[in-house]
């Protein structure tokens, strides 16, 4: 009896061996996967979105805030730097994106409109990877992104997603952990997906500017020397001529009076020519009368 315990006895060691092995192998990559990156809302930067676990927790469904106005078409941007793990179109899921984020952390993305990326195509936090939609039997022909976000734990290369047991796990946006039972409803939620601020510019070179004042030269105008003629304005002479005196000369042969009027030479030579007349006349008187 003894010999037919010992294989059983043997076989049991073995077994909690093995057991022991496959937890210590998930729980180191567990361990590995912990240094979370820093996920942010796969949105642009202010957008606001509602979460809704509904039956599939830690699985998100997202629609625009606050009507769900704006939902279909929608910029989808990698939440996380990472490198596009599967790109493809799925009979019930639509249009599907996976991201590897390194150290064990995927993202999924099922119903988009359209596929921005390829399978291999490096992303970073903020890249364009594809628009919301509704594509696909199970999205309902409701527009809205289903989010996973998940571990892989089995060491696979990938992650599974889209039913209950799959690797998804709760996830984490800014650092707030969601989706943790069904149900739920997150309102308003922001996108914190802004990027890094860049970097202040650098302060412009010191230029020394040299300040060069030109002063106009002072430019003296000749002094004008205006030079007037002195105007002299002499009143005419007044030259008062007088009439030379009526000389009234009685001609014993001429009973008329002569009256002469000129110039004074005028008058002079007349009155010369008379006094010769007269001498003349009493001269000859004289020498009749002899």
């Amino acid at each position: 009896m003894s010999d037919r315990r010992r294989p059983r006895l043997a076989v049991a060691p073995l077994l909690v061996m093995l057991a022991v092995a496959a937890a210590l192998s998930f729980g180191t990559r567990v361990s590995s996967a912990a240094d979370r990156p820093d996920f942010q809302l796969p949105f642009p930067c202010g957008q606001a979105w509602r979460l809704d676990s509904w039956g599939h927790a830690p699985a998100l469904d997202m629609v625009r805030e606050p009507d769900q106005q704006g939902t279909e078409g929608s910029l989808l941007i990698a939440p996380a730097d990472g490198v596009v793990e599967s790109s493809f179109r799925h009979d019930n899921a639509g249009e599907v994106i996976q991201i590897d984020h390194g150290d064990g952390w995927f993202t999924t993305y099922l119903h988009l409109e359209s596929r921005s990326v390829n399978v291999g195509d490096q992303v970073a936090q903020g890249d364009e990877i594809g628009h919301v939609g509704r594509s696909g039997p199970t999205s309902n022909d409701h527009p809205h992104l289903h989010f996973e976000l998940a571990v892989d734990a089995d060491g696979s290369g990938s992650a599974t997603w889209g039913f209950e047991g799959a690797e998804r796990v709760r996830p984490w946006f800014g650092g707030v952990e969601l989706g943790q039972g069904n149900n739920q409803t997150w309102r308003d939620v922001a996108s914190g997906n802004c990027g890094e601020p860049p970097p202040p510019p650098p302060p412009p070179p010191t230029t020394v500017v040299e300040t060069t004042t030109t002063v106009a030269p002072t430019t003296t105008a000749p002094a004008t020397t205006t030079t007037v003629a002195p105007t002299t304005t002499s009143a005419p002479a007044t030259t008062t001529t007088t009439a030379p005196a009526v000389v009234t000369t009685t001609d014993p042969d001429d009973s008329l009076p002569r009256t002469g009027s000129s110039t004074t030479a005028l008058g002079a030579a007349i009155g010369a020519g008379l006094l010769a007349g007269g001498a003349a006349l009493v001269l000859a008187r004289r020498y009749i009368v002899r």
